[in-house]
């Protein structure tokens, strides 16, 4: 197993590297043994997964779905997606679900502007 490269000829070795695969995968199998906290290692990896995967650019307007209105006195925002918008004088900010998350919790209010302009 030692001999075997990437440039094994088995015409002139006169045996066959498939012997080679079978052997490690008869050891993998039967020397195995179930690793202790693999879902803390599986979790790790997904979230290694989301944090490298695409992202969409944060300054995309297509993107932004509410309209959030801020507290009086705020004039500039950092958001979660790392976009940072200053405060218009009428404090309605367009941004992303995920980005009006937090600050729900933190006295901006949902723009209803919306309902006010349905007929009944």
């Amino acid at each position: 197993m030692s001999a075997f490269t990437s440039d094994f000829d088995r015409g002139r070795a006169g045996y066959s590297p498939d012997h080679v695969d079978a052997l490690v995968w008869a050891l993998s199998e039967l020397m195995v043994e179930p690793v202790a906290g693999w879902g803390l290692i599986e979790y790790t990896r997904l979230e290694a997964e989301r944090v490298n995967a695409p992202r969409i650019n944060p300054n995309d307007a297509s993107q932004f779905t509410v309209t959030l209105r801020a507290p009086v006195g705020i004039s500039d925002v950092h958001l979660m997606s790392g976009r940072a918008v200053s405060v218009p004088a009428d404090r309605l900010v367009a941004m992303t679900v995920e980005d009006s998350r937090p600050l729900l919790g933190i006295g901006w209010t949902k723009n209803n502007l919306e309902k006010r302009w349905v007929t009944p």
